[in-house]
């Protein structure tokens, strides 16, 4: 996908619809490589050495976030637009070639009795552990809960409320008492 996008740049024929799609193809194919690569993860370094891989893997990726745009920025006025996709897209084939070589260990496979008691095992465990509910408390967006910027359960209920006065005030239909 980046190599088409970097050859229609450099023939000088890319359109902004060929950039929304392309981006939103890699977005999808980004969100299942992240699961995977997660997945994969703990799989590839000894449980000791869990904690520091992660806090690693953490840093290079948050250091790739700082860099990697400065970097396009260089090669983008040094070259062209196309040579930093050529780039990219070099960096995502030696990226696959090594995930491809690298050894997975077997899979034991667990018998589960069902999607639904699996889940419910799950959050059962959350509820139990101080440490999982507060990571899950923190994982929503602050914003949200104080209803500032994002929309709190309140304003939604509120929004909701208003929506459903407005379809009961049709003509014909006059509007509930507030």
């Amino acid at each position: 996908m980046l190599l088409l996008l970097a050859t229609l740049t450099l023939v000088k024929m890319v359109e902004a619809w060929h950039s929304l799609t392309i981006a939103f193809l890699v977005g999808v194919v980004e969100a299942f490589d992240r699961a995977a690569r997660r997945a994969l993860f703990p799989h590839l370094v000894t449980r000791p050495a869990l904690v520091s891989a992660v806090a690693l893997n953490s840093a290079i990726w948050s250091g790739t976030r700082v860099v990697a745009p400065a970097a396009t920025g260089l090669i983008i006025a040094r070259f062209n637009p196309a040579a930093a996709f050529y780039l990219a897209a070099l960096g995502f084939a030696v990226m696959a070639v090594a995930v491809y070589g690298l050894d997975s260990p077997p899979r034991n496979p667990v018998a589960r009795a069902s999607p639904i008691k699996d889940m419910l095992e799950r959050l059962s465990f959350i509820r139990r552990s101080s440490v999982f509910t507060f990571l899950v408390a923190m994982t929503f967006d602050h914003r949200s809960l104080r209803g500032g910027r994002g929309w709190s359960a309140g304003r939604r209920l509120r929004v909701g409320l208003s929506r459903n006065k407005l379809a009961d005030a049709e003509p014909g239909n006059p509007a509930p008492p507030s």
